[in-house]
């Protein structure tokens, strides 16, 4: 058994044990805490990157629509579980920020660059978010934080130029913030590693500053759609060997030791972590095209398709 399964097994454990010693007169976690909910978003037929923002219980149970104007994309929750901050595509490429149940939407960034896959800082307070600034195809990216209500906007770090529609050599993709506030995961693209003419995604890791980006994959690994852990013991990230194209989830320690693949059945895209660290939501390309939703425990077994909607970015709130 990994590391992590032991960590997910040990954890479940205790709290087990916890809770058959003190339960009776312990605070009822139930009332504490808001009631597990996974955000994610369609992919209408015809869309490649945007949809609507839905949310819905961990057993497919209560589908809720958030959103009805069709352009939303890359959808995350805040730290506290109580908000929901995405990017448009549309005609107002901008952040915008809601509540979780839709309820009190506000526009965050201003401008008329395209800004997308926001991420919140730990404590609530800002967003860090991916700005292409660019005429057609090819521009510059670059990692840009921002107040959540709003205000200037300072850069983190500026990425380069970027082959928009291909993905290839943008620097800087998909942030997310370590738990502690200290870090921020991050995909970019590197030579690939037999044949350096082409470029592959990769996981980094740079200081919230925006200073020191380190590759935390060895060569011939692909990585992508990083996401931590919720207690910061490691990150979880779409990836494969190099060969082919199936990718897998797999999971490592903040430094890039201990790399363990979680999942074997391949095709998946991005996913998530549950509270307790035992179940992971995915989103999974299916034949006949398109990509469904599945929860699954956090080895990749006792896979369930979880809505009938195609769906893709799931976000397990904390």
């Amino acid at each position: 058994m990994g590391t992590f399964l032991m960590r997910a097994t040990r954890a479940a454990a205790l709290l087990a044990l916890a809770c058959s010693a003190s339960c009776s007169d312990s605070v009822d976690l139930s009332e504490t805490q808001l009631p597990e909910r996974i955000l994610f978003q369609s992919l209408p037929t015809g869309s490649t990157i945007s949809g609507d923002i839905y949310t819905v219980a961990p057993d497919g149970a209560d589908l809720v629509r958030l959103t009805t104007f069709g352009d939303a994309f890359a959808s995350t929750w805040s730290p506290d579980g109580t908000r929901i901050a995405f990017g448009r595509v549309g005609s107002n490429h901008n952040i915008f920020v809601m509540d979780a149940d839709g309820a009190n939407l506000r526009q965050v960034t201003i401008g008329t660059e395209e800004k997308m896959q926001p991420a919140w800082s730990p404590d609530g307070r800002s967003l860090a978010y991916v700005q292409y600034s660019g005429v057609g195809h090819s521009g510059e990216l670059s990692l840009r934080k921002v107040s959540v209500d709003g205000g200037a906007a300072t850069v983190l770090a500026t990425c380069g130029m970027c082959t928009y529609l291909s993905g290839e050599s943008c620097e800087c993709q998909w942030p997310t913030y370590s738990p502690d506030g200290s870090s921020i995961a991050y995909v970019s693209w590197v030579p690939r590693d037999v044949d350096p003419g082409i470029r592959v995604p990769s996981v980094f890791l740079m200081r919230a500053d925006g200073s020191g980006g380190t590759n935390l994959l060895p060569r011939g690994m692909w990585g992508h759609l990083p996401r931590w852990a919720l207690d910061g013991s490691g990150l979880l990230f779409s990836g494969h060997s190099g060969s082919g194209l199936a990718y897998d989830v797999y999971r490592m320690d903040p430094d890039g030791s201990d790399l363990q693949r979680l999942t074997t059945s391949g095709s998946i895209g991005s996913s998530s972590l549950s509270r307790d660290g035992t179940r992971l939501v995915i989103d999974r390309s299916v034949p006949g095209g398109g990509r469904v939703l599945q929860v699954m425990g956090v080895d990749g077994t006792a896979p369930r398709q979880l809505t009938a909607l195609p769906a893709v970015y799931p976000r397990w709130r904390p």
